[in-house]
């Protein structure tokens, strides 16, 4: 039983946004639909308040007294029931403005978001909803487990939309793609890598039988790696620390498996997949996944940079910005420039000294994505840079460059 602020405490007077009489009418209309499995005005009356403890995005204290007793009677309900009651929850834990909970009240309202997750993973088991909805649920559950995806449920891409606008985590500059479709048929991006099996929630959690609901085949051929993804996550156990791509695949698993109609719901969710791909922002030129750019990670659990990928027919050797980057703690992605005699990185860092200049394509400008390296005992190196004018970058045709290393 959570430890809860009892109704005839004076303090309710101080809070705003809730009203002690309009919360025993509430209680007793959800232990009314315990008992008997039905009583749909329990729905109006919670749509009013929670209308009132969370207006245009800012929530009132009087939540952190109010949701303690609201979800120990809504958690005994029949799970189908409480859908709509655990995506409102899930808006609230998630809204852009939130004070910290009173000091008396934050033990009781942590423990409330303990008892939702679990309560929430039900319904979500038991579902069956629309996808758009079955996704709201989705990131609702890991949202009160703590996780910062839980914040796409504000954002979260519609099936009629193909745009999407990015906030880089960096600079916060906005970066837009116009265009976000994704092939039915096979995923166009990799799939992110298992999570540090070190990360494994200690105190038990409610995801295991979500574990076993995911289906490797659940959406077709190629996606079964980000199937594999979605049920290690849900083996482990969502928490604060799970990399964001990660429990993306297990929301969009979820939708896949439990979503509906079907059709439609494995649409959403290789597009919700998708948005483990990664982007570039055009002003800091740092590289994020897409997640990162629509739900801001805290400090300290920010996805690691994936640079463009450069190859060489040299001995094999590793080329480009990803092995030019290697054993470096910067999250920059590697873009290359050329200033004066120096090749200077994205982060101004020099990492050669240019002996002979050849020149560049006609019509091309800005920086360079990557570098290939080629060379030989005795002799300068070889050093060819290159990127797509359709991003505005500079290709080199080749320069001849003492070598850094």
């Amino acid at each position: 039983m959570i430890a809860k602020l009892p109704l005839d405490s004076p303090r309710w007077r101080d809070f705003r946004g809730v009203k002690v009489n309009e919360m025993q009418v509430l209680l007793e209309q959800l232990a009314f639909a315990a008992a008997t499995g039905g009583g749909d005005a329990r729905r109006q009356t919670w749509k009013d308040l929670s209308g009132r403890l969370m207006d245009d995005g800012a929530v009132a204290d009087g939540a952190y007294a109010a949701l303690p007793h609201l979800v120990e009677a809504a958690a005994v309900l029949p799970p189908g029931q409480t859908v709509d009651f655990w995506v409102d929850l899930g808006f609230i834990a998630t809204a852009d403005y939130r004070l910290p909970a009173p000091a008396d009240l934050e033990e009781s309202f942590g423990a409330a978001l303990r008892v939702a997750e679990r309560a929430a993973t039900r319904s979500l088991l038991a579902a069956g909803a629309p996808g758009q909805v079955c996704a709201q649920l989705a990131l609702s559950c890991v949202a009160l487990a703590g996780h910062h995806i839980g914040e796409l449920l504000w954002q979260l891409p519609d099936h009629r939309e193909s745009g999407l606008v990015l906030s880089c985590p960096t600079c916060g500059s906005d970066t837009e793609i116009t265009d976000f479709s994704v092939d039915p048929g096979r995923p166009p991006l990799e799939a992110p890598l298992l999570p540090d099996p070190a990360q494994v929630r200690q105190e038990g959690h409610p995801w295991g039988e979500a574990a076993a609901a995911l289906r490797e085949e659940a959406l077709g051929e190629g996606w079964e790696p980000f199937l594999r993804v979605a049920h290690d996550v849900a083996v482990r156990g969502v928490s604060a620390e799970t990399p964001g791509q990660a429990v993306l695949c297990l929301v969009a698993g979820m939708v896949a498996v439990r979503g509906t109609p079907r059709q439609a719901a494995e649409e959403l969710a290789r597009r919700l997949m998708s948005l483990t791909g990664h982007f570039r922002c055009w002003d800091c030129e740092r590289t994020w996944t897409i997640a990162d750019g629509l739900a801001e990670p805290p400090d300290g659990v920010l996805s690691p940079h994936r640079p463009d990928r450069a190859r060489t027919d040299s001995d094999g050797a590793a080329a480009g910005a990803e092995a030019a980057a290697a054993g470096r703690t910067s999250r920059a992605a590697m873009r290359f420039r050329q200033e004066e005699s120096a090749v200077v990185a994205a982060d101004g860092t020099t990492w050669g000294r240019i002996s002979v200049f050849c020149d560049h394509l006609p019509g091309s400008f800005g920086g360079v994505d990557a570098l290939a390296v080629v060379s030989s005992p005795g002799r300068p190196a070889l050093v060819a840079g290159g990127g797509d004018s359709r991003r505005s970058t500079r290709p080199l045709r080749g320069t001849r460059a003492s070598s850094r290393h």
